[in-house]
């Protein structure tokens, strides 16, 4: 990832001006460690603060997007109520004190009718028919069209300034135009295409010169954008609040290793050469753990980003499909076999959208579960490092350990074709109780068995429990690649990972042995490792036997 790049090599060039400075003057591994540190924290921050700014930008263009939408169905309700009223050669109603005789067409010796029963009915063209509907949603303030001409015949269609300018590109073959003005004082967006001239318009316009095909003017739809507005600052404040939930854990987890490194004894002044060696080393393992904390953090929350977006994209179309067939519905006169035919189009291309929208939700959560998992394992190892995280004293059952580790891993290791195998029917009888924190001891043992069956590609990964002296023993043995000997005493170090590449083929960001070996020491007992290079690792999981008294059985 581009982030990641960066942050190795914004790192290497501090790197070199601390050894210049030290080559000039002995410093201390204390202020050199506090230097690479605080370097690792403002590079972080950059990096979230550039995803934030984008996420917030991208959300703005997407609100945009949808309110164009809505001006585009607005405009194709209107367009479609105008053909229709156009293919009638306008409507009769009754003469009232807001619909007053058209002077505009007296020339019509039937414009003003009287019915049997005395009504006098006057007739309404389609531009007046849509004055008027334009005028109740314009009280509304929300959705509003307007109807425009360079060639008026009523002054009432004289286009603004905005109007005027689209009018005259449409003569030069613009077909669109959208454009955020303020109206009253309120930010709409407005959307205009060209009206053109069709047989029924001749009968009112004709004298003007128009022939079929010809511009006629421009059909304006304007959305309020406030609305959008007030849900795009939602949006982004709830993600804002996320990244810097992300950034305030990952920032913990910095500073936890950091007060990590200064308890090592770094603090301690050495000889040029061994500092250079120190930072050096350090320089090059926070870089990688960084890229890819950064790498692991960022792809489930990009996901949930992305998918996110899908989703509401896809729940703004079948809305909008399902509008579309209550449309067609809310008239007697709309129920025709092409209608229906279009419903059902319709009905199915919304329930697409749904499904899509359905599976990308699924997604988010799975990716949400597991972006949680993360950060609760980096506020635990933080909260280990700083002293802050205590151990229960409860009761502990091996059989319950064993059948709580089947359902955790059994299935992801036979999906990998992997023979997965515990010793619990030895405690079907006869279980194995004894006093600890049940939480941490399954949480180790857990992650001892994900790596098993993570760097496992065939044979058998078995897990087995033993009362052994004093201790409880949790072994987890596997047929994977092995471990070579001078690569062993690194899997418990923090911040080590025997390939920390973004490339490597298995995820994770390099604690979770350092997470359990720390775990374990707080609870009096240790992680160790047998492994041979091409052959198979076992670790072995030791805490205290501590039998369980107050009249309770530990045979039993």
């Amino acid at each position: 990832m581009i982030e990641s790049s960066n942050h190795g090599n914004i790192d290497k060039t501090a790197a070199v001006m601390t050894y210049d400075d030290i080559s000039r003057r002995p410093k201390s591994v204390g202020l050199i460690l506090q230097r690479t540190f605080i370097s690792i924290f403002l590079i972080w921050t950059a990096i979230v603060a550039i995803l934030s700014m984008w996420d917030i930008y991208e959300n703005h263009d997407m609100f945009l997007k949808h309110a164009r939408g809505d001006a585009l169905a607005a405009y194709n309700k209107e367009m479609a109520f105008r053909s229709w009223t156009v293919a009638h050669g306008g409507v009769y109603v009754p003469v009232d004190k807001n619909t007053e005789p058209n002077p505009y067409l007296a020339y019509l010796k039937e414009r003003d009718v009287t019915t049997p029963s005395g009504v006098h009915l006057t007739l309404m063209n389609p531009m007046a028919i849509e004055r008027q509907v334009n005028e109740i949603f314009a009280k509304k303030g929300e959705v509003f069209g307007h109807l425009s001409s360079l060639k008026l015949k009523n002054p009432i269609n004289n286009p603004d300034k905005w109007e005027e300018e689209a009018l005259k590109a449409f003569e030069k073959g613009e077909t669109e135009r959208v454009g955020i003005v303020d109206i009253g004082g309120k930010p709409f967006l407005r959307l205009i295409k060209p009206l053109y001239v069709e047989e029924g318009c001749l009968k009112c316009h004709g004298s003007q010169g128009y022939k079929i095909g010809d511009i006629r003017g421009g059909v304006t739809e304007s959305v309020g954008l406030e609305p959008y507005y007030a849900e795009d600052r939602a949006l982004a404040l709830r993600h804002l609040a996320s990244y810097f939930l992300l950034w305030l854990i990952v920032s913990i987890g910095i500073l936890a290793g950091y007060r990590m490194a200064k308890r090592m004894g770094l603090e301690t002044e050495i000889s040029l050469q061994h500092a250079k060696r120190n930072a050096e080393e350090s320089n090059r393992l926070k870089s990688e753990i960084l890229s890819n904390m950064t790498h692991e953090l960022n792809t489930p929350l990009t996901s949930i980003l992305g998918f996110s977006h899908i989703a509401n994209q896809h729940d703004g179309a079948s809305i909008q499909k399902l509008g579309q067939m209550a449309e067609i519905f809310s008239k007697p006169e709309n129920l025709t076999p092409a209608n229906f035919a279009e419903a059902r189009t319709l009905a199915k291309s919304a329930s697409e959208d749904i499904n899509i929208s359905a599976e990308m939700d699924r997604v988010v959560y799975q990716q949400g579960r597991h972006l949680t998992e993360m950060l609760n394992d980096l506020i635990d190892f933080s909260r280990l490092e700083t002293g802050h995280l205590s151990f229960e004293s409860e009761a502990v059952s091996a059989s319950l350990l064993l059948t709580t580790t089947v359902l955790n891993h059994k299935k992801n290791a036979e999906d990998k074709g992997l023979t997965f195998s515990t010793n619990l029917e030895d405690f079907k009888q006869k279980d194995l109780l004894f006093l600890g924190d049940v939480r941490w001891i399954q949480k180790v043992l857990d992650n001892l068995v994900e790596n098993a069956v993570k760097f496992s590609s065939s044979g058998e990964v078995r897990v087995t429990a033993s009362l052994e002296d004093d201790k409880i023993a949790l072994r987890v043995k596997d047929a994977g690649m092995g471990i070579k000997a001078q690569e062993q005493k690194k899997l418990f170090e923090s911040l080590q990972q025997l390939d920390g590449s973004l490339t490597r083929p298995h995820g994770g960001i390099g604690m979770g042995l350092a997470f359990s070996k720390k775990a374990a020491n707080i609870m009096k007992g240790d992680i160790t490792l047998k492994s041979d290079a091409g052959i198979g690792s076992e670790f072995t999981f030791t805490v205290p036997y501590r039998p369980i008294k107050n009249g309770i059985n530990t045979s039993s």
